[in-house]
């Protein structure tokens, strides 16, 4: 018995027919890799290519100790660390001899070396005449390069090429499965992948398939790991999902850039145990030192047979459901047909958009914010509802996730920011008093290079006292170290104005008091789960040190979410400024906000002071 039963092997990607990588199967495929095969099911070695995939990675790989055998090897190739070659093919072309074969690394054991040299000796002619045969005959779907034309043989005779290959097949099929690789991974592409489901998937059995998506907080893994971190993290979970996948699985990289796999699953338990062992094999990726966290990642698995869809739509339901399932903090979640009908919705609905916003569909409304000592309307904040010419009048909640979600919000923040303006103007040639509004907007869009220039067209646009706009900087994400400077002069720029920028949702998530040090401000808004905690101890004193924090630094604080009379008792006790909430106002249309912030409501509680009273 040798002293190891594997074969570490650093395969040729781009030798056909001898030796290439095939994208579909995720493997290596040809005359040498079937050889080695054969050899190792009949003298009891484990084969293992390492790293498998398009990019040659031989060179690299022959300075792992692990690595014994360098495959694909042409004469005239030299790597380090090389004990020794086996000759397995020569070609002739023109009257010039090329030899292909092995190279054995300086760690490869002894009775290793003799047992495989023996073993292609001992093979006879038909048996090498067979082996290129039967590599020719195989689909072509790697990014393989032929060989030189001319002539190909086994150790002892030559035959010549165009029995082996015809070249312009090969170039067509190469160039074909070019356009299904996936460069990054060496896993085939969305195209490829739908190709697969075309051939795969029959209407007959299409319930007893479900479409998985991969989704991975890149931008976060980028963040930890530093510069190209992504990128290395991707190749790593290509090959763990690779080896982890069940048998006959399709797996692909999307266009989105997260992993799809498509497979026969029997159950929902079945389909929820994969996803979860491929995703414990994903996540002993290192990601500056440490093994990768499960907040990066999350699985969204949809059974074919709750939708009846085709490729296109499972791979977006999937990867809608993949999303919801780390918003909401799952690793894994399973989608029915429910769910379906609501991401064909969300589909829907980003196609609508570009239109709604030309059209004028989306409608500014105001939540009214008044002043905790009086009660008197002291602003407002500028929220948006979205008149759908098909599905009626839509809450924010339809939408506005969705849009953040999908990395289209901005167009809405600055549409929203000029209807804000917009009113202001408005309010301000009614001679009414001092009304502030705010307008959201995104750290991402804080971060653009074009923000000042954007905010500026917009407000030269209308006249209104600058300071009575206010921008709220929404949590949608941390900043990373280099983007802090940025932000910073951004923020310092539109300030610069005349316009006050406030940090929204302070306390939770992503918004901290590191920010208030970071970044110049004119307030806080505090998030509601912590207007909520009032009634316990431990809450009490939190937000009562926010307050007083922000009061020192000179800035303004709003409660947002009030909706509770002792909660307007606690937060007047601890000299809270501002306070906005359903308990005050229900977000209005502008119209009508107009109406009760210049006191001319129908009813005495519509009117500039909101006549709050207990019951």
């Amino acid at each position: 018995m040798q002293k190891t039963s594997f074969i570490y092997v650093a395969g040729n990607p781009a030798l056909y027919p001898l030796e290439y990588y095939d994208p579909v199967s995720q493997e290596y495929r040809g005359a040498i890799p079937r050889l080695l095969a054969d050899f190792a099911a009949k003298c009891g070695y484990n084969l293992v290519y390492c790293q498998p995939g398009a990019a040659d990675r031989r060179r690299e790989l022959a300075e792992d100790p692990k690595v014994q055998v360098i495959s694909g090897v042409a004469s005239g190739e030299h790597f380090p660390g090389s004990a020794g070659a086996l000759t397995l093919y020569r070609t002739e072309a023109a009257g010039t001899a090329a030899e292909y074969g092995l190279v054995f690394t300086e760690t490869a054991p002894e009775a290793f070396v003799r047992a495989l040299t023996g073993y292609a000796a001992e093979r006879g002619e038909d048996a090498a005449m067979g082996e290129l045969l039967a590599a020719v005959e195989e689909p072509l779907s790697g990014t393989a390069h032929a060989l030189p034309a001319g002539s190909a043989s086994g150790e002892r005779r030559s035959v010549p090429m165009d029995v082996l290959l015809t070249v312009s097949r090969w170039e067509e099929r190469q160039l074909e499965a070019e356009r299904e690789l996936d460069a990054c991974t060496g896993l085939c592409n969305q195209t490829g992948l739908e190709r697969l489901f075309r051939e795969t998937v029959r209407e007959e059995d299409r319930g007893r398939y479900a479409m998985f998506c991969f989704h991975f907080d890149l931008w976060h893994i980028e963040h930890v790991g530093g510069p190209g971190a992504a990128e290395e993290f991707l190749r790593y979970a290509a090959g763990a999902l690779r080896r982890s996948a069940p048998g006959g699985a399709a797996l692909a990289r999307g266009d989105s850039g997260d992993f799809f796999l498509l497979c026969r699953a029997d159950s929902a338990d079945t389909a929820r145990d994969w996803a979860r062992r491929m995703l414990d094999a994903v996540q002993t990726a290192p990601c500056a030192g440490v093994p990768g966290s499960c907040r990066d990642a999350s699985v969204g698995i949809v059974p074919l047979a709750s939708c009846g869809c085709d490729c296109r739509q499972g791979i977006y339901y999937a990867r809608q459901c993949a999303v919801n399932a780390g918003c909401s903090s799952q690793q894994v979640k399973i989608c029915g047909a429910h769910d379906c009908g609501i991401c064909e919705e969300q589909r829907e609905l980003l196609a609508d958009l570009e239109q709604g916003l030309r059209s004028g569909d989306f409608r500014l409304y105001l939540q009214l914010i008044v002043r905790a000592k009086s009660f008197e309307i002291a602003g407002g904040e500028a929220l948006s509802r979205w008149m759908h010419p098909e599905r009626g009048l839509l809450n924010p909640d339809r939408y506005i996730p969705l849009l953040e979600q999908e990395g289209r919000i901005e167009p809405l923040d600055f549409y929203n920011l000029d209807q804000a303006c917009s009113f202001l103007e408005q309010l301000h040639k009614k001679h009414q008093g001092e009304f502030f509004l705010s307008a959201n907007l995104s750290r991402r869009s804080f971060l653009r290079a074009e923000l000042v220039q954007r905010c500026r067209e917009i407000v030269e646009r209308y006249e209104f006292p600058r300071h009575e706009l206010m921008i709220e900087i929404t949590e949608s994400g941390c900043v990373r170290g280099e983007e802090i400077e940025r932000l910073r002069k951004n923020i310092q720029a539109v300030r610069s104005l005349g316009i006050r920028v406030m940090l929204d949702d302070f306390g939770m998530g992503y918004t901290t008091f590191h920010d208030l040090l970071e970044f110049p401000m004119d307030g806080l808004k505090l998030d509601k789960s912590l207007v909520d905690r009032l009634s316990t101890e431990p809450g009490k004193i939190v937000l009562g040190g926010i307050i007083d924090t922000a009061h020192k630094l000179g800035l303004s604080v709003l409660a947002e979410g009030v909706e509770e009379e002792w909660q307007v008792d606690e937060l007047r006790r601890m000299g809270c400024d501002l306070l906005q909430g359903y308990l005050f106002s229900i977000p209005l249309p502008a119209s009508e906000a107009m109406r009760r912030i210049t006191g001319r409501g129908n009813r005495p509680e519509e009117s500039a002071k909101i006549v709050w009273k207990r019951d």
